[in-house]
């Protein structure tokens, strides 16, 4: 046909209509090919943005001439985003290279998006958007207009497979809505257009989406409503406990938008405001975990303000344990400003609560330079519970007042009741220490039980009123508390065994976080103490008695620079039998795995005792290095341990002993010494006593052995000893086996001497009437009777007087007892001021069998 008409054409008009069908010709090949080579280049790009960014892509076409690309089946997936979209059509420029693409708008048909929850707490928390997720962001610096048409939008739960949130949109960002649900029943439905909607939500889990939002949740469901407008906002919320033990709480707002600022103004009641803990300081190094609201509350932007703000079931929690409860607060005149972190308050009163404060230094040290300004000029509190649970101490009903202003404040508490008087003062100045001053009085001792060195707080019963003075401070690197402690009437019971002291004074004392507990010096004054007995040597097979370890063993891993115990007195077996009289003990230092100076001052059967040396209970092996005296004692302290070691007693005599040991290899398993024991004008309990253990060691009975080695009742033991093993410690049977093998050679000698038991004459003979308890002096006559017994002794310097009791017809009980042991100590004051040695008096023992005559009294008999 084409050639019919251009048969009828001119020639030029032939030529002009030929070459315009060649250039159209030319110009459609060239469509095509370009056409086709940027399909391949589309592919390209979109193999590549595949490669780079492990999606996928069904098909990709290219509409050339109307700048679109079209991309069908495309699935892209995160760690935190998964998304599958069926249809992807999107405009633009594709031109050029990968770089010189610009996309201007999209639009998705029918998205299924999964997001996780850690993309939301980004999105929410950072203020992402998604299109600032997705790969080759750059391309869309040009986008201004996204179109969504059925969004299927999933929030996938912690284990990545079950959502625990789905919602259907409708189509964005026209008028739009969105009916979503959870997997545990809540739902929500929002519809909006334009500037303006609508939006409900019923049995929305809080620990669901508090947690999606990155804050702390609590268990309870979420009922509300609310609406906005381009500058209008409005709804109400109301919570309630899964336990149903709490009562519902209500927030409803009202807001109005005022240039660039938000004007919101909030009715509270027993709101909860857990979701707030990240915008509120610190207390003491603890954060605010949840608490209830009530009243109104003004917000300008970032500023919340308030006339009267009550709170009640307030928690506040440490790094580790401890936490802070209160049951109710009331706040007037509040401001709280999140952005400069300023909080402020007319005055706070606080009321019932309990606050465990085990680790309120340690916390408080991590914490004490908050970025916080805090001004509350007025606070007040009352029927506070404090509780260190680490330390098992335990304050009710504590009340005090504050003043916090900036980074600086002062806090006092106090408590008066069983629990003793306690004031403390928290002080806190801008750019320095947190400080602590503590004084209390009247404190039981075992509220601070945990405060003791570990053998005194695992084991036993104490009592005790402690009153103390510290002071503390705390630094960025460590706490230190410095101070005082007196306790007094103290008593511990453990194993049968009784310590108890008049006071207890611990002076220049310091609990650090950096080192163990430290004590200057540790006084205790007027001190008893009461141990079971062991015997010596048992004819039966039981085990042993336990019996309390050394003192300096109770103070564990503490320092002491010196311990030192004042008079005090040492009863074994019953209160009544005093073994050990103390003028003064001094120990020092006392360190773990360190020698101490041990000094010891006292009486021991009245008799004075002294013990001076270095001592380590503390090391794998005993280490001792000692001089130890003991001079003219009375066995009668020693009547029933002999006794029960299957041993006769004495009736009378003079016992000193003298005893140096030290070690005598490096490694202290062996020791070298010399041991001396003298026994003067002795006499053994008449009776029959048997001990197999004794027998067989010696071949003798102890009476036998007796009057074959000391027929006149002196005898004196001296040894030398080195190799001596104290592996198993230091013990009175270390000394008895000495004593036991020197009697044993002394016996053997006595089997070629003629023994001498011809028995002690009398020169003269003297009574004494007992006195009375309350008596303390001598009547005329009597003391005219006591100057005839010092002229014979002073005379004769041979001569010894035996002060023998006489019982009459009179009881042998505890007060008879008691008035002989008065009279004949009385007795050796007068001769022992007046010149007369110790060693030269001899008070007998009472027996019944002595009796004779019917006078009661001291029968002075000068031997």
């Amino acid at each position: 046909m084409m050639s019919v008409y251009m048969g009828r054409m001119g020639a030029a008009a032939r030529i002009y209509a030929t070459a315009l069908s060649m250039l159209m010709f030319t110009l459609l090949a060239m469509h095509f090919y370009l056409q086709a080579w940027s399909q391949k280049q589309a592919e390209t790009w979109v193999a590549t943005w595949e490669k780079t960014y492990h999606a996928r892509v069904g098909q990709v076409h290219l509409h050339m001439l109307r700048g679109a690309l079209k991309l069908k089946d495309v699935h892209w997936q995160s760690d935190d985003v998964n998304m599958d979209i069926p249809t992807l059509l999107v405009h633009g420029v594709f031109a050029g290279t990968l770089q010189q693409v610009k996309i201007t708008d999209m639009t998705m048909h029918d998205p299924d998006l999964q997001v996780s929850q850690a993309w939301l707490q980004k999105t929410w928390l950072h203020k992402n958007t998604l299109l600032s997720q997705l790969p080759w962001s750059p391309m869309l610096v040009s986008l201004h207009a996204v179109n969504v048409k059925g969004l299927h939008w999933s929030l996938l739960g912690q284990q990545q497979d079950t959502p625990v949130f789905n919602c259907q949109w409708s189509d964005m960002p026209r008028a739009w809505s969105c009916d979503g649900q959870n997997q545990y029943g809540g739902t929500l439905q929002v519809k909006a257009s334009g500037q303006s909607g609508h939006a409900v939500w019923i049995d929305m889990q809080d620990a669901i989406w508090m947690q999606v939002a990155g804050l702390p949740s609590q268990a309870g469901l979420w009922q509300g409503q609310a609406s906005w407008q381009a500058d209008q906002i409005s709804g109400q919320a109301v919570w309630a406990a899964n336990d149903a033990s709490q009562d519902l709480g209500r927030v409803v707002w009202h807001g109005k938008k005022e240039g660039n600022t938000w004007q919101t103004r909030l009715y509270l009641k027993h709101a909860p405001l857990h979701m707030f803990a990240n915008k509120v300081p610190h207390l003491f190094g603890q954060a605010w975990q949840q608490g209830f609201a009530t009243g109104n509350v003004d917000m300008l932007g970032k500023v919340m303000t308030s006339d009267v703000l009550m709170f009640e079931d307030v928690w506040f929690q440490g790094k580790d344990t401890s936490s802070l409860r209160l049951n109710h607060i009331q706040l007037s005149h509040v401001q709280l400003d999140t952005y400069s972190q300023i909080f402020k308050a007319e005055s706070m009163q606080a009321k019932a609560g309990t606050w465990h404060v085990q680790n309120l230094l340690s916390d408080a040290q991590q914490n004490h330079s908050s970025p916080w300004t805090v001004k509350i000029p007025k606070i007040s509190w009352q029927g506070m519970v404090w509780q260190d649970v680490q330390h098992d101490v335990m304050l009710s009903d504590v009340y005090g007042d504050a003043s916090w202003q900036g980074n600086a404040g002062t806090a006092h508490a106090h408590q008066n009741n069983e629990q003793g008087l306690w004031h403390i003062t928290i002080k806190k100045k801008v750019g320095e220490t947190l400080g602590l001053d503590m004084d209390a009085e009247k404190v039981p001792l075992r509220l601070l039980r945990s405060l003791l060195p570990e053998a005194l707080q695992t084991q036993g019963y104490f009592n005790g009123d402690v009153a103390f003075y510290v002071q503390g401070h705390i630094t960025e690197n460590a706490w230190q508390l410095d101070g005082n402690i007196n306790i007094q009437n103290f008593s511990w019971q453990h194993a049968g065994g009784t310590w108890q002291a008049t006071s207890l004074d611990l002076q220049g004392i310091q609990l650090s976080s950096n080192h163990p507990f430290q004590v200057t010096t540790i006084n205790v004054q007027d001190w008893t103490g009461l141990v079971s007995m062991q015997p010596w040597m048992q004819n039966s097979t039981a085990e042993p008695i336990t019996v309390l370890p050394p003192i300096p063993f109770w103070l564990g891993d503490w320092q002491v620079g010196k311990l030192h115990f004042s008079q005090g007195h040492l009863s074994i077996g019953q209160a009544d039998k005093v073994w050990f009289t103390s003028d003064s003990m001094d120990f020092s230092p006392i360190q773990p795995s360190h020698l101490m100076n041990v000094n010891i001052q006292g009486h021991i059967g009245e008799g004075v005792f002294q013990w001076q040396g270095k001592w380590s209970p503390w090391l794998p092996k005993p280490w001792f290095d000692a001089s130890i005296h003991l001079n003219n004692a009375l066995p009668f302290v020693a009547k029933d341990w002999l006794h029960l070691s299957g041993l006769p007693s004495f009736t009378q005599g003079r016992i000193s002993l003298e005893m140096n040991i030290h070690p005598q290899n490096e490694q202290r398993t062996l020791y070298a010494g010399d041991f001396k024991v003298h026994l003067k004008h002795a006499q053994l309990e008449q009776g029959l006593v048997s001990n197999s253990r004794f027998e067989a060691l010696t071949g003798y009975a102890p009476h036998a052995l007796f009057q074959r080695i000391a027929p006149q009742g002196s005898i004196t033991t001296q040894q030398t000893f080195d190799n001596l093993s104290l592996e198993q410690g230091f013990s009175v049977s270390i000394l008895g086996d000495i004593l036991l093998s020197d009697w044993l050679q002394q016996s053997q000698q006595s089997q070629q001497t003629i023994l001498d038991d011809t028995p002690k004459l009398v020169h003269d003979d003297i009574a004494i009437r007992l006195h009375a308890v309350q008596r303390d002096s001598f009547k005329h006559n009597e003391r005219v009777r006591l100057r005839q017994v010092l002229h014979a002794l002073q005379a004769h310097r041979d001569w010894y007087v035996v002060l023998n009791p006489m019982l009459g017809q009179s009881p042998l009980d505890e007060d008879m007892l008691l008035r002989i042991r008065q009279t004949q100590r009385q007795i050796e004051h007068f001769l022992v001021e007046r010149g007369v040695s110790v060693s030269r008096i001899v008070p007998r023992f009472p027996l019944e069998s002595q009796r004779s005559g019917d006078m009661i009294g001291i029968q002075l008999q000068i031997m």
